[in-house]
């Protein structure tokens, strides 16, 4: 899980060359292969010369994250000045680096990052919003032209990402108008809140002890994709009885809550545990679709 306050500074690169990794070449130019590794969306990526990376997908990310051993392996240039946010009630700081040509299967871009100790994450770094919603330029290897609509689509059932392209599926919400994250509007225990969507998580976090009163509290759950130490700590797991999303509805989704009232939003809606088959983003028209 990434920062959820702070977004990059971006430029646009230029072209360079692109070697597919066997077991990861790409179908089409916009198509980028994935596993699911348990909840994570992890694809190959390239920095510089390093190949054969691990990138975690993560939409609640606002940056781009690159592991420190990376980043001292390439011997990537620190941007001066440090970053400082506010993540699950800390304030943060991060060193951040220029990636001269970051490249995703078939795409790349040039882009700033964060540096970030994800050894126990099991990855080399992780893809935020800035690349995903495209405030980085994405251009395709082939034609070495700059993808122009602002989208990403995640097929869980083909196991690919695409970007560009222009699709409705059969149940849509809107964005909030543009925000650092991309936020939902979900009715839980017939309350409207304001939801992070979060591909990074295996479970919904709240932020608010007093949205859950009338909850049913439950046992402590292992594995949850959330380890901010001092939040994890103060934990409390309920059971949500129902979340509606536009016209879709998932009951009885487990939940954990971390009291931090100081949160721009009200929590985090995990992607993972709504079992969809394919997702997809209109960044330009601020659109959410989905096919369960």
């Amino acid at each position: 899980m990434g920062d959820r306050s702070i977004l990059c500074m971006t430029m646009v690169g230029s072209a360079l060359l692109f070697h597919a990794a066997a077991g990861f070449a790409a179908q089409t130019e916009w198509e980028i292969p994935f596993r699911l590794e348990g909840h994570l969306i992890v694809v190959e990526a390239s920095v510089g010369n390093a190949s054969g990376l691990r990138f975690m997908i993560d939409t609640a990310a606002t940056c781009t994250y690159v592991d420190k051993k990376v980043i001292k392996a390439l011997g990537l240039k620190q941007e001066p000045g440090e970053y400082r946010f506010l993540a699950y009630g800390q304030l943060t700081k991060a060193n951040r680096f220029r990636i001269p040509m970051l490249r995703i299967g078939p795409v790349f871009a040039t882009l700033d990052c964060l540096e970030a100790n994800l050894a126990g994450r099991g990855v080399d770094g992780i893809l935020g919003l800035d690349l995903l919603r495209q405030q980085a330029p994405l251009a395709s290897y082939q034609t070495k032209m700059v993808i122009k609509k602002r989208s990403l689509t995640i097929d869980f059932k083909a196991r690919k990402l695409s970007f560009g392209l222009e699709q409705q599926l059969e149940h849509t919400v809107p964005l909030e108008a543009p925000n650092a994250q991309i936020i939902v509007a979900p009715i839980i225990d017939g309350h409207p809140l304001r939801f992070a969507v979060d591909t990074g998580v295996n479970v919904t976090i709240l932020f608010k002890e007093s949205q859950t009163r009338g909850l049913e509290p439950m046992m402590a759950q292992e594995g949850t994709g959330f380890s901010h130490s001092d939040s994890i700590s103060r934990r409390k797991d309920v059971l949500l009885p129902g979340i509606r999303l536009g016209d879709s509805r998932w009951s009885d989704l487990a939940a954990i809550v971390v009291n931090l009232p100081d949160e721009p939003t009200d929590g985090v809606l995990s992607v993972y545990q709504l079992g969809l088959k394919i997702l997809h983003f209109d960044f330009d028209s601020n659109l959410m679709s989905w096919n369960k």
